[in-house]
């Protein structure tokens, strides 16, 4: 009859899903509106990467399908930034045999390309600013710590011809995306 079967909630919504307090709460959500709603529907919850949750990871890691990083800036505020910060995030992940699910664009190129007096409100200019290259960069960057680490890498979405094809290369050398 169609519909939905199956929902991967976002952290990057309200509530940001970022500790074991929002999760609770927002299962608690979820399960009121299923029960009003009187339909099956299998639901899963990522963990927002933040700069200073690492410990959640573990405590959580039966109660999510895996972790999100924002590596640029979107909607919310869980953008982890600096490489170090994103490196430990694949590393603990990999540990834990969890997914990271990347929002995979620049920090730095999209911050410079909205520094030249770019309307950034003006959607006619978001690939001005979410250029070609920050994307390219940062998903070069999420398969280099995917197969640092041998984390299992999940890309949320490609926007280019380049992307493809090093995801494609990622895959012969058996990185796990």
């Amino acid at each position: 009859a169609g519909g939905y079967t199956t929902v991967f909630d976002m952290p990057n919504n309200n509530l940001p899903i970022t500790d074991q307090g929002n999760l609770d709460t927002k299962k608690e959500i979820v399960s009121a509106q299923l029960l009003k709603a009187n339909v099956p529907l299998r639901h899963f919850f990522y963990l927002g990467a933040t700069p200073d949750n690492f410990s959640e990871f573990a405590k959580l890691k039966d109660e999510i399908i895996g972790i999100k990083l924002f590596m640029g800036a979107s909607t919310g505020n869980l953008l982890v930034e600096k490489m170090e910060d994103q490196e430990k995030i694949f590393e603990t992940a990999s540990k834990l045999n969890l997914v990271v699910a990347v929002h995979a664009e620049n920090e730095q190129i999209i911050k410079a390309n909205s520094s030249q007096s770019i309307a950034i409100n003006d959607v006619r200019n978001h690939s001005k600013i979410r250029s070609r290259e920050a994307a390219v960069k940062a998903v070069k960057l999420a398969l280099e710590l995917a197969k640092k680490h041998k984390t299992k890498l999940y890309i949320c979405h490609v926007s280019t011809k380049e992307e493809i094809e090093m995801i494609r290369e990622a895959k012969k050398q058996g990185i796990k995306i």
